[in-house]
C-alpha cells in the first residue's frame, strides 16, 4: 500500500510540474543550449581533431602535457 501512494504521489507531482508554462528567460536557455548542441554535433569531427594535449608517459599515458603550438 505504500507503494502505491508514494507512486501516485511523484505521478501527481509530476504531472503537476509539467504544466507550468516556462518564462521568457527558460525558453532563451533551453534555445541557447539546444543552438550550442546542434552546433558541436556539426563541428565535432573538427573539436575532435585538435590534439591539445600529449602524454609523457609511456604509450602517451599520463602525466600529459599541454601542447601550445
Amino acid at each position: 500500500m505504500r507503494k502505491f501512494i508514494f507512486i501516485l504521489f511523484l505521478f501527481i507531482c509530476t504531472t503537476l510540474a509539467a504544466q507550468k508554462p516556462l518564462t521568457a528567460e527558460q525558453k532563451l536557455i533551453k534555445q541557447t543550449f539546444f543552438n550550442f548542441l546542434n552546433f558541436y554535433q556539426k563541428n565535432e569531427a573538427k573539436f575532435n581533431s585538435f590534439h591539445l594535449y600529449k602524454g609523457t608517459g609511456k604509450e602517451n599515458n599520463p602525466p600529459f602535457k599541454i601542447q601550445w603550438k
